[in-house]
């Protein structure tokens, strides 16, 4: 099993590569996370021939931070926000767009257009369900459950693109639950897992549902300790 040292050593890595030399380092705290960079090197690790997909991890990695980083923009967003904040928000949007080219750039520059493909249709599947959420309260429909897939979609889309692209067969009985549980339902700090929760008192009481559910089903050894 990778140990905590190895992720570390791969987003330094992966900062040191790509980041823009304008950019701060600071800016990437909180992007590809410990437990998010665990969980792609558990995939990964269930093919063989690993090297062949170098490009892939890094490709995944850029559209991680983009999607991370965009999260964290204010999405009150306007001309008139203090100037301060009004331009770490642009930078925010910068740095996302840059990490969503290196992420075309590098699947057309490598020839792998089944994968850019393959994954288009889940980051816009992605951006559809932040945008039903965000917009939750002008929909007709108020469909619980089905914001609450929106919302599971956000977080573990490109985990679950990944595994159908690399047919990975245990991952929905394995991985998908500590996924989720790890990266959405046990964060009290996740943007989306919060405003979902003050949706209304019925989605508060249905996040607590899944998440209950979902401490009953996991196998917390697959994850170190150091990372629960």
């Amino acid at each position: 099993m990778i140990i905590l040292n190895n992720i570390k050593e791969i987003k330094e890595q992966f900062i040191s590569q790509y980041k823009h030399p304008y950019i701060d380092r600071n800016l990437y705290h909180n992007l590809l996370t410990d437990q998010q960079l665990f969980f792609y090197v558990q995939i990964f690790n269930e093919v063989e021939n690993k090297h062949v997909y170098n490009t892939l991890f890094d490709s995944l990695l850029h559209i991680q931070c983009s999607i991370d980083i965009h999260d964290q923009i204010d999405i009150r967003f306007n001309a008139n926000m203090a100037d301060e904040l009004l331009e770490e928000n642009q930078l925010k949007i910068l740095v996302g767009d840059f990490h969503s080219a290196m992420f075309y750039k590098l699947l057309t520059k490598n020839d792998q257009l089944n994968a850019l493909y393959h994954f288009i249709q889940t980051i816009k599947d992605i951006n559809k369900s932040k945008m039903s959420l965000i917009h939750y309260h002008d929909l007709e429909q108020k469909d619980i459950s089905k914001q609450f897939n929106n919302l599971e979609l956000i977080i573990v889309g490109l985990y679950d693109s990944l595994a159908t692209f690399l047919n990975i067969h245990d991952y929905e009985a394995k991985w998908k639950p500590l996924i989720l549980y790890y990266l959405l339902y046990s964060r009290s700090d996740l943007f989306w897992s919060n405003l979902i929760k003050n949706l209304s008192d019925d989605h508060y009481k249905e996040f607590e549902v899944r998440k209950n559910r979902l401490t009953d089903q996991i196998d917390h050894h697959l994850i170190p300790e150091i990372l629960r």
